[in-house]
């Protein structure tokens, strides 16, 4: 068998899913205590709700079949930012965390405060 490293990937050859998620602590707290922040998983970026439909907005094509005002829970432009992963904490915690959970902080060498997590 050939053995190839490649320099910045994670790689495996597991079956199961693997989430992992890096932030600054005080924006995780922030996130974790509100129930209208959106973290966007591929960005790893926090949004208020009009920012993540704005964001979203630019991703979709077919947006004349979603009522962007409609400001009930429950709704299509809900349903949508959580299939393009802007998700909130309770979210996150319901769609990610089907395996084991896992978190860590530390501090970075310019002594910022950072938070890994996720799943495996």
């Amino acid at each position: 068998m050939k053995r190839v490293i490649r320099i910045g990937v994670f790689e495996t050859n597991s079956s199961s899913t693997h989430s992992l998620t890096i932030m600054m602590l005080d924006d995780y707290k922030r996130w974790q205590k509100s129930k209208t922040l959106y973290l966007h998983l591929d960005s790893g970026k926090l949004y208020s709700k009009k920012e993540a439909i704005a964001a979203l907005k630019t991703e979709i094509h077919d947006q004349e079949s979603i009522d962007w005002n409609d400001s009930e829970a429950g709704t299509a432009v809900d349903n949508e930012l959580y299939y393009a992963d802007f998700l909130t904490a309770e979210e996150y915690n319901c769609k990610e965390f089907h395996g084991e959970y896992y978190s860590g902080t530390f501090v970075t060498r310019n002594g910022d405060k950072v938070i890994a997590f996720g799943c495996s």
